[in-house]
C-alpha cells in the first residue's frame, strides 16, 4: 500500500483515525478528501474571513447547529475550565446571541 499525499501541498496525509478533527473540517467544507490537516485548517480560515468580509455568504451556516455534537477545538477550545466558543461555531450558528462572546463575527 502506497502512502497518499495532499493533493494541495504534497505532505503524506495521516489516516483517518488518527485525526477526526481534520475530517470534521472537511466536511463541513465539502473539501477533496485527499488535503491534508494544514490544508484544511488554512481553506476554513479563509472562507471564515471571507465571510466576515461580505465576499461570499455563510455557506458555514448550519440550521442544525445545536443538534449536533460540539467538536473541541473546532467549534470551542477550554480556557480556565470554561469553553470559549469559536468564530467557525458563531458563523455556524448564523447569528449574534448578544453574549459579548469573545470570537463573535456578527460584532
Amino acid at each position: 500500500m502506497t502512502n497518499q499525499v495532499c493533493s494541495r501541498c504534497g505532505s503524506y496525509l495521516i489516516t483517518d483515525s488518527q485525526n477526526y478533527l481534520v475530517n470534521d473540517i472537511k466536511e463541513e467544507l465539502k473539501s477533496e478528501s485527499n488535503t491534508c490537516g494544514k490544508c484544511s485548517k488554512e481553506e476554513l480560515e479563509l472562507k471564515i474571513e471571507l465571510i466576515k468580509a461580505g465576499q461570499i455568504d455563510n455557506i458555514l451556516k448550519d440550521p442544525k447547529w445545536n443538534k449536533k455534537k460540539l467538536l473541541e477545538n473546532l467549534d470551542y477550545y477550554l480556557e480556565n475550565g470554561l469553553m470559549v466558543f469559536t468564530e467557525y461555531f458563531h458563523l455556524k450558528k448564523g447569528y449574534c446571541c448578544k453574549n459579548n462572546c469573545r470570537h463573535c463575527p456578527y460584532n
